[in-house]
């Protein structure tokens, strides 16, 4: 168990994982059984990540349990100016002030990021915020009891001439105040031709406040 003081930068390349004993042993590591847990403090992040080294590689967090103990304020969070490919794996996320996860991109190029086997729940906004050029692949996860929505897309946003992608699968969104799946299409940063791919298989969606799953456009911006 660690106390985090202050958000943790983290740069792409770099990997985190939980689970082990004393001895720091793979063969033997467990993360149901010798969970890593990081307490954050008061008004703090656990983590801040980006691409400050420009070497294209993705974040990986595995197996690490994050609480706000309902005063740490935000679980992950993005270098909007510089983000990265993330990959999220067995990470749990709970009780922060604000988000669990909050992505935020404002630049052209997407970037991916996979949530497997992992879940962001009693967070005081959402589960996870995802705002600029992102991919998302959910699988296997859950967002649940979220003081607002349990994925908050607003909003899914494709490269200038590419295509953004969601694609949620066997996951759980239930007991949320407001959406359990919230994803708003936007506009290209860019005037040019964008697409979308989305995709929502096998998935629940209970007990929310509004509607389980909100997929909508806006395009007031764009012209005709």
């Amino acid at each position: 168990t660690y106390d985090i003081a202050s958000a943790l930068p983290v740069t792409a390349g770099v990997s985190i994982a939980g689970g082990f004993g004393g001895a720091f042993d793979l063969a033997s590591r467990d993360v149901v059984d010798t969970p890593t847990v990081w307490n954050v403090l008061a008004n703090q992040k656990a983590i801040e990540y980006g691409d400050q080294l420009d070497n294209s590689l993705p974040v990986v967090v595995d197996g690490v349990r994050i609480t706000g103990n309902g005063v740490g304020n935000i679980g992950l969070d993005t270098d909007a100016t510089d983000p990265c490919d993330l990959e999220l794996r067995g990470v749990v996320i709970t009780d922060m002030q604000d988000r669990g996860l909050r992505l935020r991109n404002s630049l052209d190029p997407g970037f991916d990021v996979l949530v497997t086997n992992s879940q962001s729940s009693r967070n005081g906004a959402d589960g996870l915020s995802g705002s600029g050029a992102f991919d998302y692949v959910v699988y296997n996860s859950s967002f649940g009891a979220n003081f607002q929505e349990g994925l908050d897309l607003d909003g899914l946003v494709p490269e200038t001439g590419g295509t953004a992608t969601l694609d949620v699968s066997s996951s759980q969104f239930f007991l949320n105040r407001d959406e359990g799946l919230d994803c708003t299409l936007r506009t290209p940063p860019l005037p040019s031709t964008g697409f979308f791919s989305v995709r929502i298989r096998g998935c629940s969606f209970e007990r929310n406040g509004l509607s389980g799953c909100l997929v909508d456009a806006d395009f007031e911006g764009a012209m005709s």
